[in-house]
């Protein structure tokens, strides 16, 4: 990271970070056509720590899908607390925000008892809570679950100006 200032490096800054991003962006790569291109899709997500994953979730045939069986490697985007930060000249003016980036490898899960383990985890990241159980058999049958085992997680964060600065 360029900016040393701006790392988050303690664990549970990060998992709030995560805990308060209401969407996440998939990064891919598309081999398919005469030169590689990048792919960015924004999803709903779950997460699970130890080992730190994120759990996704699709229809089970689409780009997607096809992109994660050509290359399982992803990267993931995830950002909050939004602000923007104005000045007297142009260069005054930014962002404030909190940022995660993950990089690592999707899997798609065909385990019957994983899958659920994983729509559980995205509907605890948008419940608040434990869930458990309670999916429609047909829908689950046309959902496919990804897995992303996480090989690398980096947080920063630009905070707003103070009265001070």
């Amino acid at each position: 990271m360029r900016r040393k200032d701006r790392l988050v490096s303690d664990r549970a800054s990060i998992l709030d970070i995560i805990s308060r991003a209401d969407s996440c962006r998939l990064g891919l790569v598309d081999s398919s056509g005469p030169r590689p291109r990048p792919y960015v899709v924004a999803l709903n997500f779950g997460f699970s720590p130890d080992p730190d994953r994120f759990w996704l979730h699709c229809a089970k045939v689409g780009r997607k899908i096809d992109l994660i069986r050509q290359n399982p490697l992803v990267c993931l985007e995830l950002d909050v607390d939004h602000q923007l930060v104005t000045g007297p000249a142009a260069c005054d003016w930014g962002m404030a925000f909190a940022s995660v980036i993950a990089e690592g490898s999707a899997t798609i899960v065909t385990d019957p008892d994983e899958q659920i383990f994983g729509l559980d985890r995205l509907m605890d990241h948008y419940r608040g809570g434990s869930a458990t159980g309670g999916y429609n058999p047909a829908h689950l049958a046309a959902t496919a679950v990804i897995r992303i085992d996480i090989s690398e997680l980096s947080a920063k964060r630009k905070l707003p100006p103070t009265a001070a600065d």
